[in-house]
């Protein structure tokens, strides 16, 4: 997209922001140049509704009215529990990306593109009324050749374009936020941003959708209850995405659920221990499961549909929640304590270990002798992200999608059985992954890991010593040494110098002038007295190392500030 493309979405996204009572935020960015430069005046509405909206409505309001890409960092902002207040998760769970539906046949020319046939070649029925229309994809219904029903999963036709220009334009101001807005530093807004780009790019991609709902099947334990669409890859591609079609009961109707005969508390119970599976056991989870993207079938048995946005847990992740629920439960806060440090890397400078330690045992005090089947894990969480918020720790992203999914799970478990309890469904899924951390195979695995990751390093020495001797020989090795207390010490010395430096000085005018006055006839150079010649100098000369004295000073003083 070009620049002239560029600035016009830029106009469009400060015209929005101000609109909605956010021109603080343009101006502090430098987007008010923006508009500037781009020859528009701001055609301003009626603020008369957006006076009457609190706070967070006006954000999710100008996140909504801004765009697909907007919306999608509003509903990743919505996981981030540890960074922002409740009352914004909870307006940010509200965003809609339902949007007016693409002209069928801008659709039908870009699938036919995709497929290399026409539709009428690749379905024996194609629905061409769009069963839902979001902000970067369309679903129509279908039926394969031999009669199957699937749904087709459309991207919006040139929505890469605007999204790609709006990362760009995302890019920007959260490097700007991080240069002049000190308060979000801490934050590190530039690389959340890098971060949210690329899952944007990959998102687009509706193979990876595809991807992501095989690998979760293939994790599914043999007992479980839950159904995952299957993806039929033979029309699948980038823009496009047809797996099987799913009839039941929406996620919301648990009512009908029950009228029905359904089984809402098994369903609780399946799905709690098998999502809590997936994240402490599998590592790689849906990080969305709410009542929208479920379906409830016959035989008790549940889909969850939409395998866009996952998470990912390496082991040491895993292992580190497991410790923290357990920690919680056993009051073991040297432990919780050291998890939450090791969550702040980069930011420890920030946190004063004795005040997070007051924290964590104020908060254990809270759930202090609360047995284990009346713990509530949404409200654990929520209270630990408070404990992270008030400490300046910032939750990797990959734990926030975690904290999200539990708060969910809880949230949907309750919906559906009002007794339901998230620890005691959960406890057996962690207990099993506790006992298979310290099975004699997975401590000797461990083992043999970190003995040839020694061995590795041990092997690499020679190389590494090799390379840092022909740098320090080519003379591209500089060290730095810092001693505590030494520039202070230094800066004396500089004063003292300076000190003396000016007496010497007063003590050169005292004399000049005490030359020019006593010497009356002295030799002639050019007409001119020697002797006044060599006075008036060395009071130039003084006068100049004065000056240089002063200047050093003050440059010395203004560093220190």
């Amino acid at each position: 997209m070009s620049f002239t493309q560029d600035i016009h979405r830029a106009y469009e996204i400060a015209t929005i922001l101000i609109q909605y009572g956010f021109g603080d935020i343009v101006q502090r960015l430098g987007m008010n140049r923006v508009l500037t430069e781009a020859g528009k005046l701001l055609k301003w509405q009626s603020m008369e509704e957006t006076v009457k909206l609190s706070a967070y409505e006006r954000v999710r309001r100008a996140l909504e009215e801004l765009g697909p890409t907007f919306i999608k960092m509003g509903q990743i902002m919505a996981t981030r529990v540890d960074l922002f207040p409740p009352g914004l998760i909870a307006e940010l769970e509200k965003l809609q990306s339902q949007t007016k539906p693409v002209e069928f046949v801008l659709i039908k020319e870009q699938v036919e593109d995709d497929l290399g046939m026409s539709i009428e070649e690749a379905f024996s029925e194609f629905v061409e009324t769009p069963a839902g229309s979001a902000s970067m994809a369309q679903v129509h219904f279908a039926k394969l050749k031999d009669g199957t029903p699937v749904v087709v999963k459309v991207r919006r036709p040139n929505i890469r374009r605007v999204v790609e220009a709006d990362l760009r334009l995302i890019g920007h101001m959260a490097q700007l936020a991080e240069k002049e807005l000190l308060d979000l530093k801490h934050y590190k807004p530039a690389a959340t941003a890098e971060q949210f780009s690329m899952s944007m790019l990959a998102e687009l991609n509706f193979i990876e959708e595809g991807r992501h709902a095989d690998r979760a099947r293939s994790y599914l334990r043999e007992d479980s209850k839950l159904k995952i669409p299957k993806i039929y890859w033979e029309y699948t591609c980038e823009r496009m995405n047809i797996q099987e079609r799913v009839v039941g009961i929406p996620g919301f109707n648990v009512d009908e659920l029950r009228e029905r005969g359904g089984d809402p508390q098994g369903i609780a119970r399946d799905g709690a221990q098998t999502i809590s599976a997936m994240i402490v056991e599998d590592g790689f989870f849906h990080a969305d499961p709410h009542p929208g993207n479920i379906f409830y079938l016959e035989n008790h048995e549940y889909v969850l549909i939409d395998w866009g946005m996952v998470g990912r847990l390496t082991e040491v992740r895993r292992d580190q929640i497991i410790d923290l629920l357990m920690g919680v439960v056993r009051r073991n806060i040297e432990r919780i304590r050291e998890i939450l440090l090791d969550w702040a890397v980069g930011n420890e400078e920030e946190v004063d270990s004795e005040r997070l330690t007051i924290y964590i045992e104020e908060f254990l005090d809270k759930y202090h002798d609360v047995p284990l089947d009346k713990l509530e894990m949404a409200n654990v969480f929520h209270d630990l992200t408070k404990l992270l918020r008030d400490n300046r720790i910032s939750l990797p992203p990959d734990l926030a999608l975690v904290f999200k999914v539990f708060i969910t799970l809880e949230g949907l478990g309750r919906r559906l059985d009002p007794t339901f309890n998230l620890t005691t469904e959960a406890q057996p899924i962690l207990e099993m992954a506790i006992r298979r951390r310290y099975r004699p195979e997975e401590i000797f695995k461990r083992g043999k890991r970190m003995l040839a990751d020694t061995f590795d390093l041990l092997i690499g020495l020679p190389k590494d010593f090799r390379i840092m001797t022909r740098a320090i020989k080519a003379g591209q090795v500089k060290m730095n040494v810092e001693i505590r207390g030494l520039e202070d010490f230094g800066q004396r010395i500089d004063d003292s110098a300076s000190r003396i430096s000016t007496s010497l000085v007063t003590a050169a005018f005292i004399l000049s002038t005490s030359i020019v006055m006593s010497v009356g006839d002295s030799p002639k150079v050019y007409g001119l007295p020697f002797f006044d010649i060599l006075g008036y100098g060395a009071m130039i000369g003084g006068l100049f190392v004065l000056f240089s004295i002063l200047r050093a000073n003050r440059q010395r003083r203004r560093r220190r500030k």
